[in-house]
């Protein structure tokens, strides 16, 4: 007995809502605005949004380390230096120092190019670098993290050499 009722009140309420729902339907097929409102307005947002939101990390400052001074690794600056990406920031300073850097936001990551670069790209055709990213950007957040390390591994070859997977390979 309990269960019929209990259904008929379902069945009820479910016929309510309908009606309710039919009856707004008919509201908004006969007004232009509402019209306007329910497909016009998410086509524009949709555009705006295409085209003022940019997800992409731009601007990293970026302090180098520059122990190998030699043209090789020169180039390899200036394609960071090149880059939309990164905004190099001059230091001077030693390595045990390189903390403060994040410490007083001069920078967001670190390029160290270790003193055999030229040597090591010169007879194995891949030299590496070392980049260190501060993590608590904003808080803890690995994906900007990653972010940043992204253009970074995406910059243009050095020499007809390309980067993947992690090591400099020479270009096929």
């Amino acid at each position: 007995m309990i269960d019929q009722i209990i259904k008929s009140m379902i069945k009820q309420r479910i016929f309510r809502i309908k009606a309710i729902a039919f009856k707004e339907f008919l509201h908004i097929i006969h007004d232009p605005r509402s019209l306007l409102i329910i497909f016009v307005m998410p086509v524009a947002q949709l555009i705006m949004f295409g085209f003022a939101l940019n997800m992409e990390i731009q601007n990293i400052d970026l302090a180098v380390l520059d122990f190998s001074k030699s043209p090789a690794s020169r180039e390899l600056i200036q394609q960071f230096a090149g880059s939309k990406y990164f905004n190099l920031v001059e230091y001077k300073g030693k390595l045990s120092e390189i903390e403060k850097l994040f410490l007083t936001r001069k920078a967001r990551a670190i390029l160290i190019v270790n003193k055999d670069f030229a040597q090591n790209f010169q007879t194995q055709h891949q030299a590496p670098i070392q980049i260190l990213i501060e993590m608590f950007w904003k808080g803890y957040d690995l994906e900007r993290t990653l972010y940043t390390l992204s253009p970074a591994v995406h910059q243009p070859p050095l020499y007809g050499s390309c980067y993947q997977s992690g090591q400099v390979n020479e270009a096929k």
